[in-house]
Order: structure tokens, then C-alpha cells, then sequence
């Protein structure tokens, strides 16, 4: 094949040696950068695979205590472990007493309680001195009387009598004779210990 009819012509072929040399180092530049671009783009991917983001250990946190608290306890545990998914709850009742007892023995995190802190001789239950108390609520209770009783308004004391049994019968409080039918919580309830 000719050059002329590789539509070249005889003038623009080259022979000069340094022309020749000039561009075999244009292409082992080329062949240089193409082989320090993939030793980059090696060390670059290998970089990124050490890079995986490691899984938070689970937490778990145990409350027990107040039935009374059941429902604000789920709604509240249920949010924190939405925005912190790598801690989980276990909810139990059992009632306040038995909430702090389990906390003080360490066989609970935490204790939902409604009982205010007393401090009384003999008492064997936990104290504000071994246990930390944070509000977060507050319970009310409410007393309630057969419409048919006439005793329209009783004090604390009168409270306090009745359900520690000292005062047993509505003629002791301005009513009419007969007994009176306490219905209240189950005992460990903090609503009893108010």
C-alpha cells in the first residue's frame, strides 16, 4: 500500500528520529497516567471498604413498678427507642413497693412509682437516701361515694381513718348507721400507701 493512497502524502510522513522520540514519550506519559489514575482509584475503593459504620451494641433497660404508669411508660420508652433504636425496654407491673424493692436489690433499672418518699421507724422499705427520686408526673385519686350517702365532704384525717380502720361505720362521719365497703387498689399500690 502506498502513502498516497492512505490519503496521506509523501510530505507529511516523518521520518526525523526526534519526532519519532517525542511521541513515544507522549504515549509512555499516557500509559503512566493511566497506571497512576488506577493505583488511585484502587487505593481509593479500598479505603472506602474499611469505612462501614459499626452497629451500636443493644441496650436493654428494665421498669417495673406502677400499673398506674403502664401507659405513659410505653408511650414514653416507645419514642426513645424510635430515636435511639439501639435501646430496648421490657415493661413490668408489680405495683410501686415492689418496683422500688427490685430496684433496691438491683434486680430492676428503673422504677415507675407513685409512692412519696416517707421515712418512718421500722420501715424496711427503700428511702429517699438509697433510691433517687425524678418526677415525671403527677397521680391524682379521687374518692367516691354512693349517691345515695349523705356525707357530702370527708378531710384527709377522716381519709386516713377510714381506710386504716379506725373509723368502720358512716354514723362515725355525720351519716347514717352502716358499714363502710372500702373498694381500692391492690396492696403495693402506691394509690393505697397515699
Amino acid at each position: 500500500m502506498n502513502n498516497a493512497s492512505a490519503g496521506r502524502s509523501p510530505e507529511s510522513i516523518s521520518e526525523d528520529p526526534q519526532e519519532v522520540g517525542r511521541s513515544t514519550d507522549n504515549d509512555r506519559r499516557r500509559v503512566i497516567r493511566a497506571i497512576l489514575f488506577g493505583i488511585l482509584l484502587v487505593m481509593l475503593l479500598s479505603g472506602c471498604e474499611g469505612a462501614a459504620v459499626s452497629t451500636p451494641t443493644p441496650v436493654t433497660i428494665t421498669i417495673g413498678g406502677a400499673t398506674a404508669m403502664q401507659r405513659v411508660l410505653r408511650d414514653l420508652t416507645t419514642e426513645f427507642s424510635r430515636q435511639h433504636p439501639s435501646v430496648l425496654f421490657v415493661l413490668r407491673g408489680g405495683g410501686s413497693t415492689l418496683g422500688e424493692e427490685d430496684v433496691a436489690r438491683g434486680e430492676l433499672d428503673l422504677a415507675a412509682s407513685t409512692l412519696y418518699p416517707t421515712v418512718a421507724e421500722g420501715d424496711s422499705s427503700p428511702t429517699p437516701d438509697t433510691l433517687v427520686r425524678i418526677p415525671i408526673g403527677v397521680d391524682a385519686l379521687t374518692i367516691v361515694l354512693h349517691p345515695t350517702n349523705s356525707v357530702s365532704q370527708l378531710s384527709l384525717v377522716q381519709l386516713r381513718d377510714i381506710y386504716t380502720g379506725r373509723v368502720i361505720d358512716w354514723q362515725a362521719l355525720g351519716s347514717r348507721n352502716g358499714e363502710i365497703l372500702l373498694v381500692s387498689r391492690e396492696d403495693g399500690s402506691g394509690a393505697r400507701a397515699v
